[in-house]
């Protein structure tokens, strides 16, 4: 059986989310009791920075609105990992 095409060349199978990451404009410190509850692990803390992960070693990265890092993130977007990316690609 082949996994659903979802556009871009990919099958679903494929590939897994593995990165997210946003810009925020409440980056006051300490990041919301919220984020630990969700199950991330604060990995980097950096002025205007956070790297959390979670459990299976995802990424979710957050930026203040002055953070240097990723500059054109200006909102949500995610990343994936994808296993093969020949066969991820094949027609």
């Amino acid at each position: 059986m082949t996994s659903p095409d979802l556009g871009f060349g990919f099958r679903y199978a494929d590939h897994q989310a593995d990165w997210a990451g946003t810009r925020t404009d409440n980056a006051d410190p300490p990041l919301p009791s919220s984020v630990r509850s969700w199950g991330l692990r604060l990995e980097l803390d950096q002025p205007e920075f956070w790297m959390l992960k979670l459990p299976d070693v995802s990424k979710v990265e957050l930026f203040g609105p002055d953070s240097p890092i990723n500059r054109h993130v200006t909102g949500p977007v995610a990343g994936f990992l994808v296993h093969d990316v020949h066969e991820a690609t094949a027609t």
